[in-house]
């Protein structure tokens, strides 16, 4: 099912989680993502959580466009969620990675409001974050994948991708 709930925890020193993260119960529920989906992207900068992309399985599946970010409060909640930039395709199945102050999204499928799966991808976009959290526009990411791939995982390390 696709979900618009989102839930924090404590984690502990100790590697747990902590029985009470503040809201009288392990998980706390927070700010409600912008729409109801999942398979999407999502990662963490500079005080802010970003949301890019996934598909929404409702009675017409599609996949959910858009971008937003929310101010990550320190107690674990999140502001509310505020639209941005979307890149120029929907993705889902996708991976979300930030470096030197840009966003990344890679691979995944795409394709338009009401489609069905497309094959997996190889392309790359990324955008500037800008100061005030919100992301700038998207540009192709110039080189792609040597192969495509969905619903993969990503990792930022010493400038490499």
């Amino acid at each position: 099912n696709s979900l618009a709930t989102v839930e924090y925890a404590k984690m502990l020193s100790t590697g747990g989680l902590a029985t009470n993260a503040g809201c009288g119960s392990t998980w706390c529920t927070t700010s409600s993502l912008p729409s109801a989906r999942y398979w999407f992207g999502m990662t963490a900068a500079n005080g802010y959580i970003y949301i890019i992309g996934g598909w929404n399985h409702t009675a017409t599946p599609k996949t959910v466009g858009g971008a937003a970010y929310a101010l990550a409060n320190a107690n674990g909640s999140l502001g509310s969620f505020t639209t941005t930039n979307e890149p120029p395709l929907r993705f889902r199945g996708h991976t979300v990675e930030i470096y030197n102050g840009y966003i990344y999204v890679t691979d995944g499928q795409y394709g338009t409001p009401n489609d069905g799966l497309s094959g997996p991808q190889n392309l790359i976009y990324y955008a500037p974050i800008l100061a005030n959290g919100s992301i700038g526009y998207w540009s192709k990411g110039g080189v792609n994948f040597s192969q495509s791939s969905a619903f993969h995982s990503t990792v930022v390390y010493q400038n490499r991708l």
